[in-house]
């Protein structure tokens, strides 16, 4: 197991060896010494209140991380605001796809 620490929003997880290179380059290996040196990236800085429309996608997915919420293979704004959504709705993680649907309420 490798322990890899998310460069700009500073989560660390635990990954097997074998699929440490399927991460992206925002991770690094977590030797112990990552609290005393500077972030390679600056840092991403969340806006007050809850996440809507004016969010970046860089700031949604920090604050899902920071929240742990799992939001891997959503990739736009709407999907990703949508799984905020259905987890403040339902208490829990959201499916991985976004919902389909109109909108429209009864």
């Amino acid at each position: 197991m490798a322990r890899l620490k998310h460069v700009s929003t500073g989560v660390v997880v635990d990954v097997a060896d074998e699929k440490v290179a399927r991460l992206g380059i925002e991770w690094r290996l977590d030797d112990g010494t990552a609290e005393a040196t500077p972030s390679e990236q600056p840092e991403i800085e969340l806006p007050q209140g809850d996440p809507d429309e004016s969010w970046s996608v860089p700031q949604l997915k920090a604050l899902a991380a920071e929240e742990g919420l799992d939001i891997k293979g959503l990739r736009t704004k709407p999907q990703i605001l949508a799984a905020f959504d259905a987890a403040t709705e339902t208490g829990s993680e959201p499916e991985q796809e976004a919902p389909a649907g109109d909108g429209a309420e009864a």
